[in-house]
């Protein structure tokens, strides 16, 4: 397009108008930033009633954890009884895709809303179904620790209350070695499927410790919202750290009971309990294992395996799915996946890859409703997915509300404000092109990038752009057009 362009004060004599046929149409950007507040409002809304698609046993648990603690908080329940039995069935059983039961779950409640007493209940149960072995330490504070504890005990559920102020002190700018190694080690873990977690090489101390075969760990961690989002910076987003999180925001917790919370379990769901952790035990000893130990008198003394360096002694039980369900799987993570597109588009690198992992999530959610419903012979129904899509969904949402909060706006929004100060700033001088490459807020973006931006804010008027002549090759010049 040559010659003055439409809008805003004339170009400076000499000056013509450049349209970068390079830059990428900033409507395109726009319907795509639409579709994705629809796909994902600014707030996720009231919990939903997770008890719809709640099925057999796991539906049983559910109900009785709130008969046994002294707040019933049904939203907590489902989750809770969800990561309790995924952490059971750890080691026993796989998907036909690999996957593990593995999951963490973050709830995430006000201050004083009764996120403990949902943990008293847990315990309680645990010890009701003798599974209170699997129960790990609440507070670990570097990777060797937990390291050996899955040496003692290869499946193992963390049950962290204040899991937000935990896990902000291995994020901090502040946190030490071990913590850091601790973050990395958690994240390697929820994704290893049935592999070896090989100790850390570091230290001397580290590298003496063995191998754990086919770790499987699950964990519930309980917090105020604050305190969870406050121990996340940009690039733990980014990596995934969020995204192998399962966030759900409880809402306002029920009264509490004015009688007795229940002492007992029924019978039938012990009996499931114990059935799947039966199968999932692998012949391996049923005990937490704390320190080594040894067989034999006096010169003849001989150190015992840890049950995590064995084997397990069976094969895993694959939980099975008709066809039909194994293309509603695939079709389901291709959605997400074209959201998660949407979402690098706009430069919302954390929500993408926490929107590809809610597949893996729904997976994992009706694998472990499949398992509590036939230990022997797992096989996912419609329901089971219904149930984990409607999780997944609503923990998908949440992350992204509460990260669009806390960033008011989309990091590629907030660069082209930036450049459009920036360009403001210059005056009547304008800046060319070459100097938004060396000295703008935007000088580290690719080429591409700040190409795209400069064509946004030309397009909606913002600014206005013109080749002058130097005498030689033409300089590319933008100024501000408000």
């Amino acid at each position: 397009m040559d010659g003055n362009i439409n809008f805003g004060p004339p170009l400076p004599e000499g000056v013509r108008s450049v349209n970068f046929a390079l830059a990428k149409d900033s409507r395109e950007r726009s319907r795509v930033e639409e579709r994705f507040r629809m796909n994902y409002p600014d707030s996720a809304g009231a919990p939903p009633d997770f008890f719809e698609h709640l099925d057999g046993p796991l539906r049983t648990l559910a109900t009785e954890l709130c008969q046994a603690s002294m707040i019933p908080w049904e939203t907590a329940s489902v989750p809770i009884a969800i990561g309790f039995m995924s952490a059971i069935a750890g080691r026993g059983y796989q998907s036909p895709t690999e996957l593990s039961t593995a999951l963490y779950f973050v709830l995430t409640a006000t201050s004083g809303g009764g996120k403990s007493s949902m943990n008293r209940a847990l315990k309680k149960v645990a010890r009701a179904a003798e599974v209170g072995y699997l129960l790990g330490p609440e507070h670990i504070t570097a990777d060797t620790s937990l390291h050996r504890s899955l040496l003692g005990n290869p499946r193992m559920l963390l049950n962290i209350d204040e899991f937000g102020a935990w896990f902000g002190r291995m994020t901090g700018r502040n946190s030490t070695g071990n913590q850091e190694a601790l973050l990395r080690m958690l994240r390697n873990l929820r994704t290893l499927n049935g592999e070896d977690l090989m100790p850390a090489a570091y230290s001397q101390a580290a590298r003496c410790l063995p191998a754990v075969r086919a770790p499987a760990l699950s964990a519930i961690g309980y917090s105020t919202l604050q305190q969870f989002a406050d121990a996340f910076r940009s690039e733990l987003e980014e990596d995934g750290t969020l995204a192998r999180m399962v966030e759900i925001p409880c809402g306002a917790p029920p009264r509490r009971r004015k009688d007795r919370p229940r002492a007992e379990f029924s019978a039938e769901l012990v009996d499931v309990i114990r059935a799947v952790d039966d199968i999932a035990a692998n012949g391996l000893p049923k005990e937490r294992i704390l320190e080594p130990k040894t067989e034999g008198k006096g010169d003849e003394v001989e150190p015992l395996p840890w049950p995590g360096e064995l084997e397990p002694s069976a094969a895993l039980h694959e939980v099975a799915y008709p066809d039909s369900l194994k293309e509603a799987i695939d079709q389901l993570c291709d959605v997400y996946d074209d959201d998660a597109r949407d979402a690098e588009e706009l430069g919302w690198i954390g929500a993408a890859s926490a929107i590809r992992r809610a597949g893996e999530h729904v997976e994992k959610i009706a694998m472990v409703q499949a398992i509590a419903r036939n230990p022997e012979r797992p096989r996912i129904d419609e329901i089971d997915l219904r149930l984990g899509r409607q999780i997944a969904d609503y923990s998908v949402k949440s992350m992204v509300a509460r990260l669009r909060e806390n960033a008011g706006e989309t990091p590629y929004a907030k660069d082209r404000t930036r450049l459009e100060a920036f360009i403001e700033a210059a005056g009547a001088a304008g800046v060319a092109l070459n100097e938004l490459r060396r000295k703008s807020p935007v000088s580290g973006l690719p080429h591409g990038r700040r190409m795209e931006l400069l064509s946004d804010l030309e397009e909606i008027g913002a600014i206005r752009s013109g080749q002058v002549p130097t005498g030689g090759r033409p300089q590319t010049r933008y100024w501000f057009a408000g």
